[in-house]
């Protein structure tokens, strides 16, 4: 009877662990995704961008040639990914303020280290994630919450 009792305790809160731990792992993924293709898009001076499939729950990379032409990259190291199960794609919001929760969203990363920026919002039934990428330097960052992805801006301070 201790056992059951003991059981019921313990078997959710081990479930939401294991969620959580997948979110975590799911916004890290997308984390260094989208920093390596900031530095792949600054080392090959060419456009780059993560493409975002909201509704597939995946994500891929994807090079500008220049001839205006996008295809998308199949590399070892850099491939296509889906998110773990329980793991969904919340919204995405856009420097321009526009907010999706649908279809397929392209996040650019310029050769000046620039990126056309955005949140995405990583979620399970137990919490979110998100990974904010600054439209003025590229970088990229993750946390659970606002405060934690806040980045500081860098300043000119002049000559």
């Amino acid at each position: 009877m201790l056992l059951a009792v003991a059981a019921t305790a313990i078997v959710p809160r081990m479930s939401r662990s294991i969620g959580q731990r997948g979110l975590v792992e799911a916004a890290y993924r997308l984390e260094r995704t989208a920093r390596t293709v900031h530095e792949l898009a600054i080392s090959r001076r060419q456009e780059c961008a993560v493409d975002l499939d909201l509704d597939a729950k995946a994500y891929g990379v994807a090079m500008a040639s220049g001839k205006g032409e996008v295809t998308a990259v199949r590399a070892s190291w850099l491939k296509q990914e889906r998110l773990p199960e329980g793991v969904r794609f919340g919204r995405v919001q856009f420097t321009d303020g526009r907010e999706m929760t649908g279809g397929t969203q392209r996040i650019w990363f310029h050769s000046d280290g620039t990126s056309s920026g955005a949140i995405i919002q990583l979620v399970t039934q137990d919490g979110q994630y998100l990974v904010a990428i600054n439209p003025h330097n590229g970088r990229v960052t993750a946390g659970p919450g606002e405060e934690e992805i806040k980045t500081t801006e860098q300043v000119d301070l002049g000559d």
